[in-house]
């Protein structure tokens, strides 16, 4: 079998343990090639097909020498001991694809100072018990191979919201008329869900804003790959607060007294509960926290959270241990998957032009990190089901900060989370400039 041959045999097989499909930008961020490469040589050795994308497609995108070079000088300055993978590029009408073949590695390589290995097709940090396994490695039960809040830290900064100049945690908006107690999640997800929708989830009647912090910590300490986008949002009564990332959520929750000052100013009712949902989005799924925080009665009191579920929602069938790994890791597994057959996205389009002043910067860990991925705007209220005042609009194209360009809408597109007790949405504007 020929070198294309055995590319074509890979993509049809699709991702798994042993393969993983990776576009060319996947060489922007070193530190995600080294885990990548590293969790294979960790796990049974793998093949990487740099230039195929998540669906199995030849990207149309040119791969030279210099990329092979790039790819030599990660597997041998970011890992420990240095990868020596087999590396070539094969020319295919739609574009070129390189061939990363990495061999099965007699003793755990470390990538940035920490440990990976391959878990179906994702990767997560190896556990002290497989780590131990190695007489040669030297490690104490004691040694910490997850730094949690730096991961915490690099998925709340991927997008940053400004406001009026400067970065804010979120922003507050009003409905224009409230369907009960309804989470609008702005955010520019790419899973949609049509016809029948898995999902697995479990309940909690009540915990701490502890254990929720526990809870999160233990997803990204397990899911530590491929997140796309971490939004969430929380409303009360007409008002809805929405942004990203895990810390800007918990701290979001925590600091309610301070999102409450203009309820209060203008003599708004205020429920004894409020609702929040958090997403992170995956390759192939979407994570959801869905939960009922409770009214503190003192500015000094723990935030508690009434009926919060968390789970997973997905396409297909999800066969992966990791998601049971990961229900087993907070205290309670699923009986089953769940199914819904209906049409949880939704889609429609539009033509209309907006303007903003706020906007969203995406930090990609490069040279590109004041570059505008989306606009906020306050004048937009068409074609939405729940309406708000103020809401995010994701760029295809982005532009330098500081650009003022003519903005126009093109489609939007409604996720909804499957869970009961109040509704919660993703809403996906789309525009350009």
């Amino acid at each position: 079998m020929s070198l294309k041959e055995e590319i074509l045999s890979l993509i049809e097989k699709g991702e798994g343990p042993t393969i993983d499909f990776k576009e060319k930008k996947f060489l922007n961020e070193p530190h995600k090639v080294a885990k990548t490469l590293s969790s294979f040589a960790n796990h049974e050795g793998g093949k990487i097909l740099m230039g195929v994308n998540d669906d199995g497609v030849i990207a149309e995108e040119k791969i030279d020498n210099q990329d092979i070079e790039r790819i030599m000088t990660i597997s041998s300055n970011n890992c420990k001991p240095p990868i020596l993978p087999q590396v070539e590029i094969v020319h295919f009408d739609e574009g070129d694809v390189c061939y990363i073949h990495i061999p099965k590695a007699p003793l755990p390589i470390k990538a940035n100072d920490r440990w990976y290995i391959r878990h179906g097709n994702t990767t997560r940090t190896m556990e002290f018990d497989e780590i131990k396994k190695y007489p040669a490695v030297e490690i104490t039960p004691t040694s910490e191979t997850i730094d949690i809040q730096s991961i915490l830290s690099e998925e709340s900064n991927n997008k940053t919201i400004y406001e009026d100049g400067r970065a804010v945690p979120y922003v507050e908006s009003r409905m224009y008329k409230s369907d009960g107690a309804t989470c609008i999640i702005y955010a520019n997800t790419f899973n949609h869900f049509r016809g029948t929708t898995y999902y697995l989830e479990k309940s909690f009647p009540r915990i701490t804003i502890d254990n929720l912090k526990k809870i999160i910590e233990k997803y990204y300490s397990i899911f530590q790959y491929d997140h796309h986008v971490a939004a969430f949002g929380i409303s009360q009564g007409n008002y809805n607060w929405f942004g990203y990332g895990p810390l800007n959520f918990l701290d979001a929750l925590e600091n309610q007294d301070h999102r409450y000052v203009k309820m209060k100013n203008n003599g708004s009712y205020i429920h004894h509960r409020e609702a929040c949902c958090f997403i992170d989005e995956l390759n192939d799924s979407i994570f959801y926290i869905h939960a009922q925080p409770n009214r503190k009665s003192r500015t000094d009191e723990k935030v508690t959270l009434d009926y919060l579920t968390v789970g997973f929602m997905f396409n297909n069938i999800p066969y992966d241990n990791i998601y049971r790994y990961f229900f087993k890791s907070i205290g309670s597994i699923p009986q089953f998957i769940d199914e819904v057959h209906e049409d949880l996205t939704v889609s429609r389009e539009i033509d209309s032009e907006f303007t903003g002043d706020d906007y969203v910067i995406e930090s990609f860990g490069f040279d590109r990190e004041n570059w505008v991925c989306g606009m906020i705007t306050s004048n937009f209220n068409k074609h939405t089901k729940t309406y708000t005042d103020k809401l995010i609009i994701n760029l295809k194209n982005y532009h330098p900060l500081g650009e003022k360009r003519r903005y126009k809408a093109s489609n939007v597109i409604y996720t909804e989370i499957p869970v009961g007790g109040f509704q919660a949405v993703i809403v996906n504007y789309k525009g350009n400039w």
